[in-house]
């Protein structure tokens, strides 16, 4: 799951680049603030969704968050619990 995590990552932070980079060149450009609030917003998300994601890699490659089924005390239970969930 890390490796899948770390691509999505890269993926928001090519994103967030061009947002922001985006947005600075029209501020540069003189473009009507009313004009880029929503790349003004979105540029925050994407920032905002970096650092969460940044913190979540942390904890699971520490195992600050145990993952996966053996991370419950009674993964048989759970296991048995989402199996008749998706009946």
């Amino acid at each position: 799951m890390i490796p899948l995590l770390r691509e999505r990552r890269h993926a928001l932070a090519e994103s967030h680049v061009l947002h922001r980079d985006g947005f600075s060149t029209a501020v540069a450009k003189g473009v009507p603030p009313q004009v880029l609030v929503e790349i003004e917003r979105q540029e925050a998300m994407l920032d905002a969704e970096l650092r969460w994601l940044d913190s979540l890699l942390s904890r699971l490659e520490s195992d600050a968050i145990p993952w996966g089924p053996s991370a419950f005390s009674n993964s048989e239970r759970y296991r048995a619990q989402r199996k008749a969930a998706r009946q």
